[in-house]
């Protein structure tokens, strides 16, 4: 069974049971459901980190931007060290948002 949602295929479920009998034809509903919730499982994660990936970089530019520095900032900062730090910006562009 194919793991689709959203038009697009996220991999196969395979499923061998013994042959024929009414077991197999009940067993098949189930699996059917079983693979379409995992083909919107599968299919929501992608999105997820798409979208995240998204918010930390500039969409033409493909470049860190200024959320991923504040993220950044605050990982460091929890764990930060008695190591003394220095930060420096320049702007190199000179583009004001």
């Amino acid at each position: 069974m194919p793991l689709a949602a959203h038009g697009d295929t996220a991999g196969m479920l395979y499923f061998e049971g013994p042959d024929g009998g009414l077991e197999m034809i009940a067993a098949r509903v189930y699996i059917e459901l079983i693979a379409e919730n995992l083909g919107l499982a599968i299919a929501n994660l992608q999105l997820r980190d798409r979208l995240a990936n998204l918010a930390v970089k500039h969409p033409l530019t493909g470049l860190l931007n200024r959320r991923s520095l504040d993220e950044n900032l605050n990982r460091l900062s929890r764990e930060a060290t008695d190591l003394p730090a220095a930060l420096m910006m320049i702007d190199i562009d000179h583009i004001k948002p």
